[in-house]
């Protein structure tokens, strides 16, 4: 195969019109993937984002009840800013508020989206069992 040298930096096969060598060094086509392979390693990244994703839920480290509802509170920030964290209301006719909550001394800072707000003696949060 015919090679010329073009310069001190570039060998050309005039012949293929590929690049042979830049700067003395081999310069091999660059292969692109077929399109399956980037589909399948998509996938693949897909199904494991999914599964860690699903294995890592939050957990509900307290509660309270009355005869209003529940109010779950999670060990995750959820949409809480700066250290507060996820609380959900449930109420008995099964609608639910989202708000957060935050240790204060003495017991918890609770607010909800809907404006609701409450402070709750420590002595009212009973702590979730695991089941």
């Amino acid at each position: 195969m015919p090679q010329f040298r073009d310069s001190d930096i570039c060998t050309v096969d005039y012949y293929t019109g590929r690049v042979i060598s830049i700067g003395g060094l081999p310069w091999p086509p660059i292969r692109k993937a077929p399109m399956r392979a980037h589909i399948v390693v998509c996938s693949v990244i897909a199904v494991l984002l999914f599964v860690f994703v699903g294995l890592a839920q939050a957990k509900i480290v307290g509660f309270v009840q009355d005869r209003n509802g529940l109010i779950n509170f999670h060990d995750e920030p959820g949409l809480c800013k700066a250290q507060a964290l996820r609380a959900e209301f449930v109420g008995s006719d099964g609608t639910t508020v989202v708000g957060c909550w935050l240790p204060i001394p003495g017991g918890i800072s609770v607010v909800f989206l809907d404006g609701d707000f409450f402070r709750l003696p420590a002595s009212a949060i009973k702590p979730a069992t695991a089941l």
